[in-house]
């Protein structure tokens, strides 16, 4: 039979003021937190490397945006595959999880002047599991991991001890394949939401599970395959602060992806349970990343291809799609924290381009994408804000030279003036400029009659 080979054009960066950052190595985990205010802080965290530390490649945590400046953390052998940045909304203490495999460890952020981050660096040992997944709850007091083998571990956690015990509080067994993506509500500090590649997403509260979410990926317009696809529910949130609506992204190995809402209901016995609402297909290929900006109006997504799609929660429809920015995979995103205040935050006040999404990949790039065509104009005080910009610059010297070609025009003329119409009275002087000077009179030779 034939086959179909697909060519894949390389795809242009994308267009100003967006833009690809280069990276020192392949990213697997990235986090981003920011204060809400105009010109609030802004902080940016990564994690990755190249496997083994004897190929070269340096495992390391990136952390932009301290006030000490950038930080690198190395991470030895051990690869970090996700992380998280969160704040204590009562001590302000600003935290970072790293999962590094068989380990997880958080770091203070900007607690350390000196630097010295192996030695106030936490770690919670995984044993014989392997942490792919991190979150925390809005209070500080509850810390998820999610492991390969489908278990989330649940620990007790304060600013004093990253772990209350060695123990975990609870483990929920949801799950039967690698879990991707987890996420706390905001007001519902115990109610926790899972994501896998086995096809489901499981919510729980207080450590006893809710319900169990089956995704699918029918496309109605499709014939029906002729053998359940391998479903992989890459992202997972709440789309409200007390954790009764919940998003999911789901997808095959190939073919489109769907984006599912879910609201809890109670059936008839009184038993609690969530019930897909609305299934939208968001993209042609499958996703590998999402993320939901914490004001829950912005999702972000990363497709296998590379591409970017910034989708709007209220309208529940695209905003904008950023085709192939990356030549792989994307392995993880972040959507802007606060994207319904509109306002510029640390690093975006001198031009105000308001970055929408962060993107990596494995091919050791960063893109910063924005929804908007072209950069504001320069704030007072800006580098463009001199008394004369460039463009004001060019219409100065355009207006000198016309006022300068008229001056030499009107020289001459006013000089002749100055010579036949001197002597005559301010009444008669008009008449006398406009016949004398600026118009011949009929009645001087070679007007009306030759001169000869």
């Amino acid at each position: 039979g034939s086959s179909i080979h697909t060519i894949r054009t390389i795809m242009p960066p994308p267009r100003p003021p967006s833009r690809i950052e280069p990276l020192a190595f392949p990213v697997f985990g990235l986090s981003w937190w920011s204060d809400p205010a105009e010109g609030g802080r802004s902080i940016i965290a990564y994690c990755g490397g190249g496997g083994s530390a004897k190929t070269g490649v340096n495992n390391s945590v990136v952390i932009f945006g301290e006030r000490n400046g950038p930080r690198q953390i190395s991470t030895g052998e051990a690869v970090g595959v996700a992380l998280k940045i969160y704040q204590n909304p009562i001590s302000q203490n600003l935290w970072l999880l790293v999962a590094l495999g068989n380990e997880v460890r958080r770091y203070p952020i900007e607690a350390d002047e000196n630097g010295n981050d192996g030695e106030t660096s936490q770690v919670v040992p995984m044993g014989e599991e392997s942490c792919v997944a991190v979150a925390a709850n809005s209070m500080c007091t509850r810390v998820a991991l999610g492991c390969e083998s489908g278990k989330v571990l649940v620990f007790e956690s304060s600013d004093a001890e990253f772990t209350t015990s060695t123990s975990p509080l609870y483990t929920l067994n949801g799950h039967q394949k690698a879990v991707c993506a987890l996420d706390f509500a905001s007001r519902t500090v115990e109610r926790l939401m899972s994501s896998a590649k086995d096809g489901t997403a499981c919510i729980a509260d207080g450590g006893q599970l809710i319900s169990g979410l089956r995704c699918s990926v029918t496309d109605p317009s499709q014939p029906k395959p002729k053998r359940p696809p391998q479903i992989m529910v890459r992202g997972c949130a709440f789309l409200d602060l007390e954790g009764l609506f919940a998003v999911t992204v789901a997808s095959a190995r190939r073919g489109k992806a769907f984006l599912s809402q879910w609201e809890e209901q109670t059936d008839e016995k009184g038993q609690r349970r969530f019930v897909c609402v609305s299934k939208t297909p968001c993209s042609d290929c499958p996703i590998s990343a999402m993320s939901l900006s914490a004001d829950l109006s912005l999702l972000v997504l990363g497709s296998v291809e590379g591409s970017i799609i910034l989708w709007n929660v209220e309208t529940w429809r695209p905003i904008k799609t950023f085709p192939e920015v990356h030549h792989l995979p994307v392995t993880c995103i972040a959507a802007r924290p606060f994207y319904s205040l509109h306002a510029p935050i640390q690093g975006e006040l001198e031009d105000e381009v308001l970055i929408h999404a962060r993107s990596a990949s494995a091919d050791s790039q960063l893109g910063c994408l924005t929804a908007q065509r072209r950069g504001k104009k320069k704030r007072p005080g800006g580098e463009d804000s001199s008394i004369f910009s460039c463009s004001t610059l060019i219409w100065l010297i355009h207006e000198i030279l016309i006022l300068t070609i008229l001056g030499m025009i009107l020289s001459p003329i006013y000089d002749e003036a100055k010579e036949k119409c001197g002597h005559i009275g301010i009444i008669e002087l008009p008449e006398c400029v406009l016949h004398e000077v600026l118009f011949a009179p009929s009645y001087r030779a070679g007007i009306t009659s030759p001169p000869y």
